[in-house]
């Protein structure tokens, strides 16, 4: 029914379903669905964060963050020092508009699979003989071979990407790299001092 009301195509971005919805039934149902495509959005918005923040919190629990964002409410049981820093991050990307994070997220996300991919040749060289729950059926050369479009075309939209994104995405990478290797060596600090003495 939209299309048939709002034909000015160009019109129709963020913000015009309101419009449509008012030419529609009203300036009541405009008014309507602004409201519960709001509480849509918190509660979607609430969901997202909850439930990404236990990637920190699980890394946590394994040693590869800091310790600390495995803590869990006494009362509810969440992680909520996690999805406390997960709020932050996120609240730093307001400024940016969704095309701008559409851009960074398809950068980092080529960056993962770059490292996928570099980890399955590595593995398949270093060792051969690992168990694995499904194995490529091919030799190394084959696997190499298998790897390299998916690969040219990470390269690519790593390549394409404006600077703002690649500032932006290696910024992400970099302060990844930093706290990974603090905690590796704070993780090995209190191995040592753990170690008992032979």
């Amino acid at each position: 029914m939209g299309t048939g009301i709002g034909t000015d195509w160009p019109q129709w971005k963020e913000g015009y379903f309101p419009k449509i919805a008012a030419d529609i039934g009203g300036p009541w149902l405009g008014t309507w669905l602004t409201v519960t495509a709001l509480i849509s959005a918190a509660g979607m918005f609430s969901a997202l964060l909850c439930t990404s923040a236990r990637v920190p919190f699980a890394m946590a629990r394994r040693r590869m963050l800091p310790g600390a964002l495995a803590a869990t409410h006494g009362r509810y049981d969440t992680p909520w020092r996690a999805i406390l820093i997960n709020s932050a991050g996120v609240a730093l990307l307001i400024p940016f508009s969704f095309q701008d994070l559409i851009e960074v997220d398809m950068f980092l996300y080529a960056a993962a699979l770059l490292m996928e991919f570099a980890a399955l040749v590595w593995l398949r060289i270093k060792q051969p003989e690992m168990a694995r729950p499904y194995r490529i059926p091919y030799s190394t050369s084959g696997v190499i071979a298998l790897c390299i479009a998916p690969v040219s075309l990470c390269l690519l939209s790593i390549g394409l990407s404006n600077s703002a994104t690649k500032y932006l995405g290696l910024g992400g990478i970099a302060v990844g790299l930093v706290v990974y290797r603090w905690q590796a060596r704070s993780t090995a600090a209190t191995q040592v001092e753990t170690a008992p003495i032979m």
